[in-house]
């Protein structure tokens, strides 16, 4: 019943709860628009070059400003992430928060050290059509991630020959992979335009790279060298790729051949064995190691260093 100059009681509780239900209407789109603008990454149509856009929770990389190019990225880390994932584990895989960009002007692809918790992956190329080129560099620098946690990049040079050498075969040899299983890389569907599986042109670069040291001789076959020697080779491996051509070529020809097992402890205890002077204790990891006969064959990457004077 209407009061006079008044509303009944139900009426006054409906526009109540009407009015609560639209506060609380807005206050959880205001929420959720400022939640959404935080957190949003580009889709590919908004990108802008150097936008970075997340890959998980641990990797992601700076648009290049192109979505094709951003698409054969993308398409190309995630087959590399799994492959590498199922070799050393999520945990090391993700062990570090590193974002991957492209410099066209960069003198060669580098990783850096950001700090205990990040790294930075830096490739150079004219352009990510190129897919080996993509898969050639971002595998090496993926391995020399993997090397980042084990032991104190910061503080300490490394052995960086052989170093250097297992990032160039395990480069080489996810080249390998990505031909053989080329069907599970979601790129393959380009194929449909080609005559040819793209696969056919991996294996022919992967040829063409191992011609290039098919004439060299491992070290480790020549006259011993000093220490002072060996610390050249060190500090020139990551430019001079023509002085380790045939130990690269030689390591690749071994992980074809090995299980994943056998894989995964030459990297992430190589440096459990590094000594002051920067070369690798093969000796003693030999006699340590789960898999000798793996580790024997390693060794055959370093060159015979006299360490004592006569």
């Amino acid at each position: 019943m209407l009061h006079k100059g008044g509303v009944t009681f139900e009426s006054r509780l409906a526009t109540k709860f009407f009015s609560t239900c639209l506060a609380l209407m807005i206050a959880f789109s205001v929420v959720a628009f400022t939640h959404a603008s935080e957190s949003k990454t580009p889709t590919p149509l908004d990108r802008k070059e150097g936008d970075e856009v997340k890959l998980n929770d641990a990797w992601s990389y700076l648009s290049t400003g192109n979505k094709d190019q951003d698409k054969y990225l993308e398409s190309l880390f995630i087959f590399l992430h799994k492959e590498f994932e199922s070799i050393f584990g999520t945990d090391v895989v993700n062990g570090i928060k590193c974002t991957i960009y492209n410099d066209k002007d960069a003198e060669s692809p580098f990783i850096h050290y950001v700090s205990d918790k990040e790294l930075k992956i830096r490739l150079h190329l004219s352009s990510t059509i190129y897919w080996c080129q993509v898969v050639f560099q971002l595998a090496h620098e993926m391995t020399h991630y993997i090397f980042c946690q084990t032991y104190e990049y910061k503080k300490l040079f490394g052995s960086k020959w052989n170093e250097e050498i297992v990032c160039e075969a395990m480069a080489l040899y996810m080249l390998k992979q990505l031909a053989d299983k080329w069907k599970e890389c979601t790129l393959s569907a380009y194929d449909r335009a080609r005559r040819t599986p793209y696969s056919s042109s991996i294996y022919t670069y992967v040829a063409d790279e191992r011609k290039k040291g098919a004439d060299y001789v491992l070290k480790s076959s020549q006259a011993p060298i000093t220490l002072s020697e060996f610390a050249e080779f060190n500090k020139t491996s990551g430019s001079d790729r023509e002085n380790h051509r045939a130990e690269t070529n030689y390591l690749y020809d071994l992980l074809i051949t090995w299980e994943k097992e056998q894989i995964k402890p030459i990297i992430l205890e190589m440096y459990q064995y590094l000594k002051e002077d920067c070369y690798i204790d093969y000796e003693t990891w030999i006699c340590e190691a789960k898999y000798p006969d793996v580790i024997e064959k390693l060794s055959k990457i370093q060159p015979n260093i006299v360490r004592t004077v006569p």
